[in-house]
């Protein structure tokens, strides 16, 4: 079952998550609970909070997605890294096609880039190579089915009349024949997310997603697969969870900013996620404010006035360099 937890504040759905965890403990004390988190400050911050509520944390651990992922990807297939190049390795590879004024000719476009500047035409070569393998990278985890399309030999459907696609096809194609033992991680998180389907990934009671933030489709499709044969908890943070108009009617203009980003990953969770997904939202926290900065949130989360004698919870610092900044930090 996939449970998604909603709240406009962190400390709120820390307080559900600490309940939670506690309820739901498993009953063997050695077995870790497994805590997906975002970044390794997310995971200190749930650690002092932790340790600051009972005294102690521990028998946590926090793993990025991607280190989920790839220990996920261990129970399929031990080597399954081997022949897996990150974006360096596979920047490297295109850079080497490109190196060949024969193949180079195949690609006009980046031909016409490279010799645009004869004298930097070596950094020309090289830092597009870069790019194109950081764009290639970026399809893997959002665009995996471009990828899926191009490795069966065919365009991607939408994709055929686009001049810049044809190109990346054309050299995608040509680094896979030369190299044919080379996988890619649209191809791994595929089969991954087949074997999670027919559960035969050995998961935890319980997995924890705390505010991972904005996950890869293919992350949030993993997820639903894995909440088939366990419990998943999902806590989400959302600016629009807390938020309400203000006297105009209008949403505060960073509200709507951060709500943006969240309104695109909420579309692709919920064309992601099973139609038996159960949503908590978690009630807002509310209380009236002892200095300016929550008294300035609650202004921007609901339009109550702004505080009209500052203090010292809210300071900016105008500096003339980065050091300087770095300094009053």
């Amino acid at each position: 079952m996939l449970n998604i937890h909603t709240s406009g504040s962190l400390n709120a759905l820390w307080e559900h998550f600490s309940g939670a965890t506690r309820e739901l403990a498993p009953d063997n004390l050695l077995e870790p609970l497994t805590v997906i988190v975002p970044n390794r400050d997310m995971a200190r911050w749930l650690q002092l909070r932790t340790a600051k509520q009972d005294g102690i944390s521990a028998n946590f651990r926090f793993l990025l997605p991607a280190e989920f992922i790839h220990h996920l990807n261990k129970q399929v297939d031990r080597a399954y890294d081997e022949n897996l190049p990150d974006k360096f390795t596979l920047g490297w590879l295109i850079y080497k096609e490109l190196l060949d004024d024969s193949n180079l000719n195949r690609y006009p476009k980046i031909q016409s880039y490279i010799q645009k500047n004869p004298e930097k035409a070596g950094l020309r070569r090289l830092w597009i190579s870069m790019e194109l393998a950081d764009i290639y990278d970026q399809y893997m985890l959002f665009r995996p089915d471009w990828i899926t399309a191009w490795n069966q030999g065919s365009q991607a459907a939408g994709l055929e009349n686009l001049p810049h696609a044809d190109v990346q096809f054309r050299l995608w194609n040509a680094i896979k024949k030369k190299h044919p033992k080379l996988t890619d991680r649209a191809e791994v998180n595929g089969k991954l997310t087949g074997f999670a389907l027919a559960g035969k990934l050995d998961l935890p009671r319980n997995l924890w997603a705390f505010a991972p933030g904005s996950m890869p489709p293919v992350y949030v499709e993993l997820l639903s697969a894995i909440s088939g044969f366990t419990d998943v908890h999902w806590y989400r943070v959302s600016p629009l969870a807390e938020s309400s108009p203000n006297s105009d009617g209008q949403m505060h203009p960073l509200t709507g900013l951060f709500a943006q980003e969240h309104a695109s990953n909420l579309k692709v969770i919920h064309q992601k996620t099973p139609a038996n997904t159960v949503w908590h939202r978690i009630g807002p926290e509310r209380s009236n404010p002892v200095s300016f900065l929550p008294a300035l949130k609650n202004h921007i989360l609901g339009g109550a006035p702004i505080p009209a004698n500052p203090d010292n919870s809210f300071l900016i610092h105008s500096c003339h360099n980065r050091l300087r900044e770095v300094e009053v930090l």
